[in-house]
C-alpha cells in the first residue's frame, strides 16, 4: 500500500538566501546572490557588526560611515578585508544569510548564521 500523499511535503525548495562568509582574518566574501539583492558594487562602504550579548543576529553595515570598502577578488568575486572580529568569535569560515530586504534602519541589514536554520523545517524564505 502507498503512503497517504502530503502536498506539504512536495513543496518546491525556496531560491537561495543572499549570504556572506567571514573568514576567521576577517575577510568578507560577498556571494552573488547578496550583491544582486542589495545591488552592491565595488567602493561601496561595507562593515561586519558582530552580534551583542545574548543575540544571535550579526549586521551588515552598508552606511555612508562603514570603515571598509567593497573591493573585486579575482575579477570574479566582490569582498571586504580588514574586518575586525574579537578573538575567538569565528574559528572557520562562517556562512550568514541576509535575514530581510527592509531592515529597520536603512543599511543595517540583519544576518544570521547558517546554523541558525539548520533545525528549520521547510528553510525560510526571504521577507521583502
Amino acid at each position: 500500500m502507498l503512503p497517504v500523499y502530503n502536498p506539504i511535503e512536495h513543496v518546491p525548495a525556496p531560491p537561495p538566501m543572499p549570504t556572506l562568509t567571514v573568514t576567521p582574518k576577517g575577510v568578507l566574501y560577498l556571494h552573488a546572490s547578496i550583491k544582486e539583492a542589495l545591488g552592491l558594487r565595488d567602493g561601496l562602504p561595507i562593515n561586519l557588526v558582530p552580534p551583542v550579548f545574548n543575540s544571535y543576529y550579526w549586521h551588515l553595515d552598508l552606511r555612508p560611515t562603514a570603515k571598509h570598502r567593497i573591493v573585486w577578488y579575482d575579477t570574479t568575486r566582490m569582498r571586504a578585508r580588514g574586518i575586525i572580529l574579537p578573538p575567538g568569535l569565528v574559528h572557520e569560515s562562517l556562512t550568514l544569510h541576509l535575514h530581510t530586504l527592509t531592515p529597520e534602519y536603512p543599511n543595517y541589514y540583519p544576518l544570521l548564521p547558517a546554523n541558525a536554520f539548520a533545525s528549520q523545517s521547510p528553510a525560510p524564505s526571504l521577507a521583502a
